[in-house]
């Protein structure tokens, strides 16, 4: 596109001209007869032999490219990679499910704040549409109202949620930008920490949208077990068709090996339901 541009430290710079290509057809580029891609070139003018990083946009409309943090340089390549990717230790300690962890212990009316910390790895401002820079949570307790609350999502990722809550134990529903993520578990007075891998999430959209941050999240402290577990491959007790009075009752004070047999035990029998009736889900 003619209306394409880089960013460089802030500055706006168009495109000049191209090889190989026409910026001004509109028509879709074809790769050549035998080859899998198209290669081409677009000129700028030059940049400051001191910037080490660029931004490529082709246009303001949402269908067109944006690339962000282009390495220019080695040095700039390696800092991109160390900061857009889940260290493997948060990684590592997400995985490792301890089965004689006690999830939703003594479950109890309790007033005070739960807390969400998080960190998006690989973000970007715009990486999730113009104006979605956000995070969404809503809750409800015993004693409280559906709450709901809009926090912002700051330039390096990060993000946090201070969440009013009546019981010990409460899920949250929660969004990142305009993405449904689906229910955590938080615990009063205590903190999750939640690390998302923005490319991963988004790799995952054209396959799974539903489920593609589930899949790309990573939880520590309060609750982390439960969260590792039933975030990311249960996600909302819902589809089960159980009435959330019975769930409560039921897993409250469970290990975690009792309440992944239960959640599992659940499952069965609706796919069982499901066979039954000569479907497959």
């Amino acid at each position: 596109s003619p209306e394409s541009y880089i960013v460089a430290n802030g500055q706006k710079l168009k495109v000049l001209s191209a090889d190989s290509i026409d910026i001004y057809s509109k028509e879709y580029i074809k790769p050549r007869k035998g080859e899998k891609t198209t290669r081409f070139i677009l000129n700028f003018h030059d940049v400051d032999s001191t910037v080490q990083t660029i931004d490529f946009i082709e246009g303001e409309n949402i269908a067109e490219y944006k690339i962000w943090n282009i390495a220019l340089n080695d040095n700039a390549a390696e800092k991109i990679k160390a900061e857009s990717e889940v260290p493997d230790s948060i990684v590592r300690k997400a995985r490792t499910v301890s089965n004689d962890a006690t999830g939703l212990d003594a479950q109890c009316l309790m007033n005070g704040f739960a807390y969400v910390k998080g960190k998006i790895y690989g973000y970007h401002p715009q990486a999730l549409g113009i104006g979605a820079n956000y995070v969404y949570c809503s809750t409800g307790g015993i004693l409280q109202s559906t709450i709901q609350q809009y926090e912002p999502i700051n330039n390096d990722g990060t993000f946090l949620l201070k969440i009013p809550v009546t019981q010990k134990h409460q899920q949250i529903f929660l969004e990142i930008g305009n993405c449904r993520c689906g229910y955590i578990h938080v615990v009063c007075n205590d903190t999750v920490y939640m690390a998302v891998d923005l490319k991963a999430a988004i790799d995952g959209f054209p396959t799974d949208r539903e489920n593609a941050f589930k899949k790309a999240s990573y939880f520590s402290g309060a609750d982390a077990e439960i969260n590792n577990y039933d975030f990311k491959i249960i996600g909302d007790f819902n589809m089960f068709g159980l009435d959330k009075r019975v769930y409560k009752n039921k897993m409250r004070g469970m290990t975690l090996s009792q309440y992944t047999d239960f959640i599992m035990n659940m499952y069965r029998e609706k796919q069982n339901e499901v066979n039954s009736l000569g479907m497959r889900q």
